[in-house]
């Protein structure tokens, strides 16, 4: 059957070469629109790395405008949120209370970059060249954990929020002498990019020079910019449409900072809804929290908030562009390719006419007529692969939304959807796969037709 097809394809070699060359233009025209859709679907499903859904702010606002603290005012901060803390941890929907500030963690609007190192003397090295040679550290976003006198035990802003071990899976704790200790807590991706593997507790790591000009002494060093490692969490991603940045979370020492615009950070307990707690918990807890110059306080829920976030920039309508310009394309090729093989199989009716009438069975010309049209998209496929090749060389593939709005320095290729022969060949895959099933949809349907026509009706010229 094979010798017979091969036969008939070249038989009518001059309207197989349209179809090779329609067939050809699709199937890389597919792919470009498949790519995109393919990165959006890997990164969607990785995990957030934190108990994002369960997590809230409670806020205090105050009688006066924002950071215009009092010396009175200053020193009952503690006494005051030590009051709100106690009470919301003994709350019966709440499991973990921090204290904390909302933009200061994973999906929140403050935005810390710094270049990470692990020694001073690869600092120093970087520091002397332009910033896009600098190649020794680690670009990472920063997170600030608030330590003030008097509220040490409220610091644990890794366990509230629900970090992982990378290496263990159990909750990362921040200790409470942290502070004293110059505690830092790493991503995993960061360690993967600093050290080559996440196993680094106990390791040092420094925040990085602007320059060479600025270099500070070897006790200002080691009072202000080196710190240890007491744990390596599993990677966090703030947003749906995000790769998981490198990330840390800094001990900071917030005495002398504007303190209004910390509150409590809150994970809920299992199975609590969201909408009950913020209703209930202002009934039974907070307005009892009332004290002078706290006026009220308002409760944030964190996926809300970056449901919200997102919006705003219009992060969620370049995803929507991006899902709607795929779907139009599989769209496009599904009516292209459809036509294509509708006409010509009606057009093959005759031929079908007489292989029936020569004593072939309905399945034998249904199964001759899908192997030319599977052959003939796999003789297309190739060139249009070679054209994606040096498409990929020349732009590269899709990275995901934030390819070209961050700093650090290539992908991250612990995630295999950003290595350059996975992406490619699953892509391709796809495409091929998903243009295979139009080809035998597209050439199924008018065959099946033709074949329960009698011979002599598909004989008789029309």
């Amino acid at each position: 059957m094979i010798r017979l097809i091969f036969h008939q394809i070249w038989n009518q070699r001059r309207q197989n070469l349209w179809i090779w060359l329609e067939l050809a233009v699709l199937s890389a025209f597919l792919w470009t629109a498949i790519d995109p859709l393919f990165t959006m679907v890997c990164i969607k499903h990785i995990p957030k790395g934190f108990e994002y859904n369960k997590i809230y702010f409670v806020k205090p606002v105050y009688r006066f405008p924002h950071g215009n603290f009092t010396a009175r005012d200053a020193n009952n901060f503690a006494a005051r949120m030590e009051h709100l803390f106690t009470q919301l941890e003994a709350y019966h929907m709440v499991d973990a209370v921090c204290l904390g500030d909302i933009g200061q963690i994973p999906g929140g609007y403050n935005w810390n970059c710094n270049t990470f190192y692990r020694t001073v003397s690869d600092a120093k090295t970087d520091a002397a060249k332009d910033r896009s040679e600098r190649v020794l550290g680690s670009d990472a976003q920063f997170f600030e954990i608030p330590y003030i006198t008097g509220l040490e035990k409220w610091i644990d802003v890794p366990y509230v929020l629900g970090l992982r071990d990378a290496l263990s899976g159990t909750y990362v704790h921040a200790q409470p002498d942290a502070m004293a200790q110059r505690l830092t807590y790493m991503s995993a991706g960061m360690a993967r990019r600093l050290y080559g593997t996440p196993n680094v507790k106990d390791s040092t790591v420094l925040n990085g020079f602007p320059n060479a000009d600025c270099v500070p002494s070897q006790q200002e060093i080691e009072r202000d910019r080196m710190r240890k490692i007491d744990a390596v969490y599993t990677d966090v991603k703030g947003r749906d449409y995000e790769v998981p940045f490198p990330t840390l979370f800094i001990v900071e020492d917030c005495n002398d900072k504007w303190i209004s615009q910390y509150g409590a950070l809150i994970r809920l307990k299992d199975g609590v809804d969201g909408e009950k707690f913020m209703k209930d918990v202002q009934r039974d807890v907070l307005q009892n929290c009332c004290i002078d110059p706290i006026l009220r306080f308002k409760v944030i829920s964190l996926k809300q908030k970056v449901d919200e976030d997102t919006e705003l920039v219009g992060a969620n309508n370049v995803v929507r562009l991006q899902a709607a310009l795929g779907f139009f394309g599989l769209l496009c090729v599904f009516l292209g390719v459809s036509g294509l093989f509708w006409v010509r199989c009606g057009e093959r009716r005759q031929d079908i006419g007489v292989m029936r009438s020569l004593g072939a069975t309905r399945r034998m010309a249904n199964r001759q007529m899908l192997l030319e049209g599977a052959l003939l998209l796999s003789a297309a496929f190739l060139p249009a692969m070679m054209f994606v090749l040096w498409h990929v060389r020349t732009n590269g593939y899709d990275m995901g939304l934030t390819e070209e709005a961050v700093v650090w320095q290539g992908p991250d290729f612990y995630y295999w959807f950003n290595r350059p022969v996975p992406h490619i060949l699953a892509v391709t895959l796809i495409t091929y796969a998903l243009m295979l099933f139009i080809t035998l949809l597209a050439t199924w349907l008018p065959v099946h037709r033709a074949t329960r026509i009698l011979p002599s009706d598909a004989l008789r010229d029309e």
